[in-house]
């Protein structure tokens, strides 16, 4: 993960100072349980943070978050054509709007069509975390789908990190 250590001293401006981040998750489950500290820590340097998330039980939670901005934006987990083209032109059109300086997303969905928008929309950084990979269970042309959706997220973003080590391994060896 990206270690960000900068703090206000003095009041020296932070590195962060007015970045625009658009943190993406396919459940806002997840943004609640797994990124509030660290979205915290963003705040607290300066950065300009949105969430942008399906809806779901936890978007009161995330809504409880002071200085974060919400935006549910209805990203399918599954492969549903329509629905997720229609997610992706919604992302780019958002992207180009709010003009975001980076995306970071950390779901297999999310990360893909955020990857694609983010990619077209121009956004200068597209960071995306691999939080585990839906297609070693699959078989056939779904398994086949998956693994080239995790291709496309490595080509089109500018960094991408594993929450672990061995997850990091496993993905080199298998792509």
């Amino acid at each position: 993960m990206v270690s960000l250590s900068c703090e206000k001293v003095n009041n020296v401006q932070s590195p962060l100072d007015g970045i625009r981040i658009a943190r993406i998750s396919t459940v806002p489950f997840f943004v609640a349980t797994q990124l509030k500290k660290q979205i915290e820590s963003l705040l607290k340097r300066g950065a300009i943070v949105t969430v942008v998330t399906s809806s779901g039980a936890e978007i009161n939670l995330l809504r409880s978050m002071q200085g974060v901005e919400i935006i549910v934006l209805d990203i399918p987990r599954g492969v549903s054509l329509g629905r997720n083209f229609l997610a992706l032109l919604r992302m780019w059109r958002l992207f180009k709007k709010k003009n975001f300086d980076i995306t970071h997303t950390t779901t297999p969905m999310a990360g893909l069509l955020t990857s694609i928008a983010a990619f077209v929309a121009g956004v200068p950084i597209r960071l995306h975390t691999f939080t585990g990979q839906p297609w070693v269970n699959l078989h056939g042309i779904k398994g086949w789908f998956a693994k080239t959706g995790d291709k496309v997220i490595g080509r089109l973003n500018t960094h991408c990190y594993g929450n672990s080590n061995s997850e990091m391994d496993f993905l080199v060896k298998k792509h």
